[in-house]
């Protein structure tokens, strides 16, 4: 095994490719950090790691548990600011001002506008037009929203209903609220996936010449032919591709985890996931949403190397297995976003890399007389296949012809 990392490490592609993801994943998690915008007293905006401090100050003011007596106060507050000079004032600076005393209960204000609007529609200036008496019931409302998605799936089961009904209705209420911004931004769609993306695609193209390449540089012959070449070889292989997969991906997380709740702040973990996704069915913390697309997107790559490995066996090409990885996560999303094909490419592998997405939507299967959600499935089925891979890369490699 040490042999074959050794042998990863030593080209200057990989190297080079290594470097280029590292830098993306840099990149891209310093963008995150520099989203956060915080607005001051006189209406100039503040972005970045100072952001986030003065945010954190702010929205803290509000931190404790969402009542409907705090709804009513925050309602009370948005009306007073959108009656104002400055917020009707036609000076960006003076709009600035009076938005600068709206940034503290941004996020509740943005789930009274979600609980208030229609299932798929969002209505910005929804908190404008209620009055502090509107948000009596306020929790059973996103019950009721649920009912009217209902009302609008005809082809939704009786025991689909009852399920995402008893998955609402167990959610502890009222809901905790901290500043939350560093895990909400670290889960966030347009960071996570593309990231995992992007380490998914380069650690497979740095492990799709440990199995073919003997056949590339013609050393195929020398390689079987040995005592151990077939049986501890292959076996040395196997291990420095998990190895390698698992080194790359554990080390990339770590740095956008650190890079994005070092500048945006580590507290707010334990605040549930409504708070980022209102609608989703799921009774977990921010904290147990980020730890879930993190595995999920560990037991993509195992699955997609191995994948990939197996065909570069069988093909004895290198190519293919830096085909592919790119075609799973690059080209699968594109085709599965054609109406007809959705309910086929959502069972895909690209699928468990996008599991901060999946936490909005309704999709449940029906295994064996049981339900289960389309993240569960995901898990479960990519584990069990990885695990499968495992021997059947070993039998692929034993059984292999030299000369054909």
């Amino acid at each position: 095994m040490k042999f074959e990392i050794k042998k990863v490490f030593s080209k200057t592609l990989n190297k080079v490719l290594f470097l280029i993801m590292t830098v993306l994943v840099v990149l891209m998690s310093l963008q995150c950090v520099n989203d956060a915008r915080y607005v001051d007293e006189s209406g100039n905006t503040i972005k970045g790691i100072v952001a986030a401090r003065n945010l954190k100050e702010e929205k803290n003011k509000w931190k404790g548990y969402i009542t409907e007596d705090v709804l009513s106060k925050i309602i009370a507050t948005e009306h007073e600011i959108v009656s104002s000079a400055d917020y009707n004032s036609d000076d960006v600076t003076k709009q600035e001002i009076a938005y600068s005393k709206m940034q503290s209960y941004d996020d509740i204000r943005h789930i009274i506008n979600e609980n208030y609007s229609g299932w798929d529609d969002y209505d910005y200036y929804k908190i404008d037009n209620m009055s502090s008496s509107d948000v009596s019931g306020f929790y059973n409302r996103r019950i009721e929203l649920l009912k009217s998605y209902f009302a609008e799936e005809p082809n939704m089961s009786d025991e689909e209903q009852d399920y995402y009904l008893e998955k609402y209705e167990t959610i502890n209420t009222p809901l905790y609220y901290e500043y939350c911004d560093g895990w909400k931004s670290i889960i966030a769609d347009n960071y996570m996936v593309p990231i995992l993306l992007i380490i998914t695609v380069a650690t497979g193209i740095i492990l799709c010449g440990v199995y073919a390449e003997d056949f590339r540089y013609n050393s195929a012959a020398i390689y079987f032919s040995t005592a151990y070449g077939r049986e501890k070889g292959t076996k040395g292989k196997l291990q420095a591709v998990i190895a390698v997969a698992t080194a790359i991906y554990a080390f990339e997380i770590l740095l956008y985890t650190l890079i994005v709740l070092g500048g945006l702040g580590f507290s707010g973990g334990g605040c549930p996931i409504q708070l980022y996704k209102w609608k989703s069915y799921y009774d977990i913390t921010l904290a147990q949403g980020y730890l879930l697309s993190v595995i999920g997107g560990y037991i993509g790559l195992i699955f997609i190397v191995l994948l990939a490995a197996f065909l570069s066996a069988k093909t004895k090409n290198i190519l293919v297995g830096a085909i592919v990885p790119f075609v799973i996560t690059c080209l699968f999303p594109f085709i599965g976003r054609i109406p007809v094909l959705i309910p086929i490419f959502q069972h895909f592998p690209h699928m468990i890399l996008q599991v901060s997405q999946l936490f909005k939507y309704l999709i449940v299967y029906n295994v064996s007389g049981h339900l289960v959600g389309i993240i569960e499935l995901l898990f479960i089925t990519y584990f069990v296949l990885s695990v499968f891979l495992i021997p059947i890369n070993m039998r692929v490699f034993k059984k292999i012809k030299v000369y054909e």
